[in-house]
């Protein structure tokens, strides 16, 4: 074995000479160095061997033209997939961890990133891995990865987390927690995963700070109240409650509503006292779910029907729908009556037999419950959170925007259009007059559905086909038109206004009047620049999305949602963004935040100037702008275009004013 080890360090030390040597062969001198890497990183002493040989790695130029040939570029929330990728993607991953590693220890010197940074990478890198790292892998990941693959990664992480300290780490993980909470997702996998980790494998010192953080979140999953603590068996909980007083339960609903208020999670526990409250003690139900003046009108109103969405609707398997009872409740939706006709129509409908499956692939531990009732719950909990919404990892910004602006906007028609599309595996919509049917739907991997509500499966891939069509269609109609003009009010609804700007010009494939763009966009929505005007709709708009260099990386869909003044008295555009996550870099200082400056559950902002620079086209109303469009300040206009050419405007011929 010994002999098999050293025979493998001696190729390792003989490729590594020739491909320092190398001119016209270097390519698959460096291919073979590569593959031999792949081989040592399959055992714990290949890992040490590799690591005590960075410097010499670096000296070749191993990283060099690749993703991670500037270590301060590097991104952590995107290690986990490179970990999970293919060769060579997946061994050059772990060779950079292992030079993070090295560098953050103080074991290796180089201009490129002091051990300060380094280290503070591999504290978020930990974090946003951290499910590799402590537990054993799902069945999608084991799916996807080799057995000597998922050997490898366990292997790295033992060897990282032996060799640093990580002093971080616990506020790290708190203001993970505190951040993907405050955001207030339909779909909790990834937090409640964190929090169970953090339940299991981090040592919670009663007193300490960062530790009470955790200990918050910890608790309101697992055991939000001191009787659940100590009655941690939910029949024996439920046994207790019973036999206690009315005023004992009150208490208990109160301490458990407030920690759903607080941070969004649903407890099993929440869950049975929900049940038990459904069918023993129902007046109690406002103070389990802490509704708000509102939701407790709305509650009353409609207290038989709320019953039996609790009791044939939500289930264990769904019990995060509570809290988007919860949060519907206090938008008194029952109370419009084509959002109460289309939930009494919902809960009896027959699913197409394909959605069926499909919506089952959603649940992430095998189950019996009825596809149905998974779609009622997703439902709920759409209307209750609209820009709790995600796209999963699937680029299908555009329908979860839909989604979510019908939500916030048209909630019957998207209960209509979940009842048609769920029952027939068909929806139609019009462009210009024009039926636009979902046609020939091609089967969508099993990863497409991995973190998807039931109502986005139902929905996306129909909405995704139309979509698709409707900008054929105007592309072929409109010829030298931004086709997103007809296309976004057929496809979002009436509200969407028909002024159009776009700094994109279709036909020379240039940035065309680009000030003139940006003084349209203050004067639409600026309160200070439009008569101090404040949005009706949430407004599809078009960015760039850039890299933390400020690069390109490609376009999304987002809703501006409404621009107010900060806690400084900033101005602060507050947005949508379906892609799962809204804290992000995306250069030049431009870090959209999710919470701390002034967001409202769901939302991203940044200041208003950041937002507009990296804009590319939106929907205003002409009525009027055009008397408003010489107050906008040049100072302001010219600091939006200078982020703008210095970041995707890189990438773009400028042509004249």
């Amino acid at each position: 074995m010994n002999e098999i080890k050293e025979d493998k360090q001696q190729r390792f030390n003989t490729l590594l000479e020739e491909v320092r040597e190398a001119s016209l062969n270097r390519a698959q001198k460096l291919q073979q160095l590569i593959s031999s890497i792949d081989q040592l990183t399959r055992s714990m002493e290949g890992i040490t061997f590799i690591y005590g040989k960075m410097e010499d790695l670096d000296g070749i130029g191993l990283f060099k033209h690749s993703t991670w040939e500037d270590p301060k570029a590097l991104i952590p929330y995107l290690v986990r997939g490179t970990l999970l990728a293919p060769p060579p993607s997946n061994v050059l991953e772990i060779v950079s961890e292992l030079k993070m590693l090295k560098i953050a220890c103080g074991d290796y010197q180089t201009d490129q990133i002091d051990p300060e940074q380094a280290g503070n990478f591999m504290e978020d890198m930990l974090v946003a891995t951290f499910d590799l790292a402590f537990r054993s892998p799902t069945e999608n990941v084991r799916i996807k990865s080799t057995k000597g693959d998922l050997k490898r990664i366990r292997l790295l992480f033992d060897f990282i987390i032996d060799h640093y300290h990580f002093p971080q780490l616990k506020s790290k993980l708190a203001l993970e927690v505190e951040t993907i909470a405050a955001q207030r997702p339909i779909i909790t996998h990834r937090l409640e995963d964190l929090l169970q980790l953090i339940k299991d494998k981090v040592d919670l010192v009663p007193g300490e700070k960062e530790d009470e953080r955790l200990r918050y979140y910890v608790d309101a999953l697992y055991h939000p109240t001191r009787l659940v603590r100590e009655l941690p068996d939910i029949d024996t909980y439920i046994s207790q409650i019973e036999k206690g007083t009315e005023t004992q339960r009150r208490a208990e609903c109160q301490k458990m509503g407030e920690m759903l208020h607080s941070t969004g999670l649903v407890s099993d526990h929440l869950w049975a006292m929900l049940r038990f409250l459904s069918e023993k003690d129902s007046d109690l139900i406002p103070e389990l779910l802490q509704l708000n003046d509102h939701g407790t009108v709305d509650f009353e109103r409609h207290k038989a029907f709320i019953i039996q969405l609790i009791q044939d609707c939500i289930l264990d398997t769904n019990k995060q729908a509570i809290y988007g009872l919860k949060r519907m409740l206090e938008r008194n939706l029952l109370s419009r009556r084509p959002v109460w006709n289309a939930l009494n129509k919902l809960i009896r409908i027959n699913i197409h037999p394909t959605l069926k499956k499909q919506i089952r692939k959603s649940v992430r531990e095998h189950t019996e419950t009825e596809p149905i009732k998974l779609l009622v719950g997703a439902a709920i909990s759409v209307l209750g959170l609209p820009l709790g919404l995600g796209q999963g990892n699937n680029p299908t910004c555009q329908s979860a925007r839909g989604i979510s602006m019908w939500s916030i906007q048209a909630p019957g028609k998207l209960l209509n259009m979940i009842i048609n599309t769920a029952i027939s595996n068909h929806l139609e919509l019009r462009y210009e007059g024009e039926l636009v049917e979902s046609s020939n739907l091609e089967e969508k991997p099993d990863a497409f559905y991995a973190e998807l509500d039931p109502v986005s499966i139902v929905l996306v891939p129909h909405l995704d086909n139309i979509y698709g069509q409707m900008m054929q269609k105007a592309m072929t109609k409109h010829i030298g038109y931004d086709p997103h003009i007809s296309v976004n009010p057929a496809f979002y609804g009436h509200w969407i206004q028909t002024g159009f700007a776009s700094c994109y010009n279709s036909l020379t494939g240039a940035i065309d009047q680009y000030e003139q763009f940006a003084r349209t966009f203050y004067a639409s929505f600026h309160p200070a620049y439009n008569g101090g005007y404040s949005l009706v709709y949430s407004v599809p708009i078009g960015i760039f999305i850039t890299s933390s260099k400020g690069d390109l990386l490609g376009f999304h869909a987002i809703s501006l949602l409404r621009i107010a003044k900060d806690e400084k008295e900033e101005w602060r555009a507050y947005f949508y963004n379906p892609n799962n996550e809204g804290r992000q870099d995306w250069g030049q200082g431009i870090k959209p935040t999710v919470s701390g400056n002034g967001e409202r559950p769901g939302e991203s902002s940044l200041p208003f100037y950041q937002f507009l620079s990296r804009v590319y086209a939106f929907h205003y109303n002409t009525k009027g702008i055009e008397d408003r469009m010489d107050k906008v300040p040049e100072k302001e206009l010219k600091t939006i275009q200078s982020l703008a050419r210095n970041s995707w405007g890189k990438k773009y011929i400028w042509l004249p004013a």
